[in-house]
């Protein structure tokens, strides 16, 4: 896979997914951690794939469960009459993801894991659904992340050795 790194475009869909983030009431992919807010810029953003299973989400979601959301969403787009039903069935008979997740990375608290970092997802729920669906063990995903936390983040992943740009990332350190 090719990963890029703080690309102009990346970073305006990172903004959007943190503004609709915040629009939905109660989500926790909105939540506002002080650390990362990219409406203040603080921010660097990272293309490459996820694991599923570290995502968070609102709870714990195994396949049984990404299958019931989604079936839940579907019934919900067929009586509105919106259409966009057909779209999510599309999606889930393709092979693969066509556009990346849009993940925020945080310094996780001692309760949410025993992982250093937390990656809540802020965009990309049916597109999650399908791949767990799929039985895929990964999606292609667009990390936001503050500088402070992208080495860990790469050590994580392990991506720290195939970074073509670490000039411009150790440009980063303070």
């Amino acid at each position: 896979m090719t990963h890029t790194f703080n690309d102009t475009h990346d970073r305006a869909r990172a903004l959007a997914a943190w503004e609709e983030a915040l629009s939905e009431e109660g989500c926790e992919r909105g939540q506002n951690d002080a650390n990362l807010s990219p409406s203040q810029d603080n921010f660097v953003t990272l293309s490459t794939r996820i694991p599923l299973s570290r995502l968070s989400v609102s709870e714990r979601m195994d396949t049984a469960s990404w299958e019931q959301w989604f079936q839940n969403e579907i019934l919900m787009h067929k009586k509105d009459g919106c259409g966009r039903e057909e779209h999510f069935l599309r999606m889930l008979a393709s092979e693969t993801v066509d556009e990346e997740v849009v993940v925020g990375c945080y310094s996780a608290t001692s309760s949410e894991t025993s992982d250093q970092v937390s990656f809540h997802l802020w965009d990309g729920w049916h597109r999650t659904a399908c791949s767990a669906i799929r039985r895929e063990t990964s999606i292609p995903a667009l990390l936001v992340i503050t500088p402070q936390l992208l080495p860990q983040i790469l050590k994580d992943l392990g991506l720290q050795h195939d970074l073509e740009w670490q000039p411009e990332i150790e440009s980063l350190a303070p």
